[in-house]
């Protein structure tokens, strides 16, 4: 082979080691370029979830104050009605002592 030659083939030599390291970095930096965006998206994955689990977590806290709430509204109705049959068998009791005193006395 002629020095023509041997350079020629020389420089085809240098430019394919030279495409081979440049397509070695493309790969590398998509590489790492691909590992960020999959980080990123584990973040911002991790944010919503944190984000959706806190607003469970509130939406359950007043959902239970909600309930407490009403349980106390219906103890104190049922406590008042409680009350109120209390106060009206106690009248009625005397209504019927005094109804029941009063026929035997007219017999």
């Amino acid at each position: 082979m002629s020095n023509e030659t041997n350079v020629l083939l020389q420089s085809i030599l240098d430019m394919d080691r030279q495409e081979r390291l440049r397509t070695q970095e493309a790969e590398e930096y998509r590489g790492k370029a691909m590992a960020k965006l999959e980080d990123e998206r584990k973040q911002i994955h991790n944010k919503h979830q944190q984000q959706a689990q806190e607003q469970i977590e509130t939406y359950m806290q007043q959902e239970n104050q909600r309930e407490k709430d009403a349980l106390q509204q219906l103890q104190q109705k049922s406590a008042a009605v409680k009350q109120n049959l209390e106060t009206a068998s106690l009248a009625k009791k005397q209504e019927w002592v005094d109804n029941i005193f009063a026929r035997v006395l007219e017999r």
